[in-house]
């Protein structure tokens, strides 16, 4: 059923808002409608085709996933699948800050489960990374001193009938979570073993052995958010752009406020990008942000997050600039994909996927048996030089 819900004036002029399609900001406001007193909601196209543009026939549901992967891919919504049926839902990430709720109801859907270890860092990117308990910093990657790392904790212990579901949890360190048990939040007394600070342990472990270099593990940074903080998305490529705020919160150690004020100006720039620029990694990027807006949406911000996968893509990965740009070029001329892949890091992730869907033979073609005789070196190297793209339409052509 749908429900009365507010938009903010700050709406309008949310940065991460700015970056969706009209009509995806418009599923957003309705999202609020559709969705529970928790914030979950069913997340099918159909669905939401039925209930926000029931009048809308000019819009199909090929459409609407569009406008869903908008929202899902700048973090606003976080989908998953649940219960018995393992139906398709979603949660609106920061839902109690769009909405007060008046004599909330139970949900009758079922939570994301904690037991996903993504869940549990966006219930921490949701909070700031500040413990509820003691007001202290919560590692956003794992440390060898376990005190510090990321728990969550449930206001209403599960033992009392507490739910696993938004409103119920919030972040908390392993130590303070295992000191307060079952009782009242009220009553928590930080443990002993918490003196010091996150920062304290991580300074301590980078005195030991230098662990590997990782450029796809989460930082220790502050997390960022919009200018007006309440439609903070999980997304880095969308947020990085943005510039840093810290979370409110009363810190363990000394004033909070004066922290932020003494640091507010080292605050690093707009999508601050030490790495010298690179031709190859920027026709990159401008090419898959040519190609998502040629197909209709909204011109995607290129930030650091998106010239690291393309460096990745590059120098890790082993590609070359021409494949990559051949999967740029499929990916957006494939219906299905082209509303997934809306992001270099995405691209970086489902490469493979592409790769081996555009590389499967297509019916009535010619397959060379194992152990028979392979083609000439010459055609070799031609079917080695043709693009991702390119291979897609040699296949279409012969079907």
């Amino acid at each position: 059923m749908a429900r009365i819900r507010t938009v903010k004036p700050e709406f309008w002029e949310d940065e991460i808002v700015g970056t969706l399609s009209p009509t995806a900001r418009l599923l957003f406001i309705a999202t609020f409608n559709m969705a529970d007193d928790e914030g979950l909601l069913r997340w099918s196209a159909a669905y939401i085709k039925a209930n926000a543009f029931m009048y809308d026939d000019d819009l199909t549901t090929s459409n609407v996933k569009d406008m869903m992967a908008e929202l899902t891919e700048a973090g606003l919504l976080f989908p998953y699948r649940g219960g018995a049926a393992q139906q398709q839902l979603a949660m609106i990430v920061n839902f109690r800050r769009h909405q007060k709720i008046n004599r909330p109801q139970r949900s009758k859907l079922p939570a994301p489960s904690l037991q996903n270890s993504a869940v549990r860092y966006l219930y921490g990117r949701r909070d700031g990374f500040i413990c509820h308990l003691c007001g202290g910093d919560i590692a956003q990657q794992p440390t060898a001193d376990d005190r510090f790392n990321l728990s969550i904790d449930h206001l209403t212990p599960q033992a009392r009938g507490g739910s696993d579901h938004p409103s119920n949890l919030r972040s908390a360190h392993q130590s303070c979570n295992k000191g307060r048990r079952d009782r009242p939040a009220e009553e928590f007394e930080e443990p002993h073993s918490m003196r010091g600070s996150v920062n304290d342990s991580l300074n301590d472990s980078a005195h030991d052995d230098e662990p590997p270099n990782n450029n796809d593990a989460p930082s220790n940074h502050a997390p960022r958010e919009s200018t007006q903080g309440d439609f903070f998305s999980l997304n880095d490529s969308v947020n990085s752009s943005l510039p840093n705020s810290l979370p409110e919160g009363k810190g363990r150690e000394g004033n909070r406020e004066e922290e932020r004020k003494g640091s507010s100006s080292e605050l690093a720039p707009l999508d601050p990008d030490p790495a010298p620029v690179r031709e190859d990694v920027e026709r990159l990027c401008q090419h898959l942000a040519d190609r998502i807006e040629q197909n209709g949406s909204k011109r995607p911000t290129i930030t650091k997050t998106w010239r690291d996968a393309a460096r990745l893509m590059l120098d890790r990965d082993g590609r070359t600039e021409d494949q990559i740009h051949g999967a740029i070029n499929w990916c957006q001329d494939n219906s299905f994909w082209r509303s997934n892949v809306l992001s270099m890091p995405k691209l970086r992730e489902k490469y493979d996927a592409m790769r081996l869907q555009a590389e499967r033979p297509a019916p009535g073609a010619k397959v060379v048996p194992i152990g028979a005789a392979r083609p000439s070196t010459t055609d070799q190297r031609v079917a080695e030089g043709m693009s991702l793209a390119a291979r897609l339409r040699a296949q279409e052509a012969a079907q």
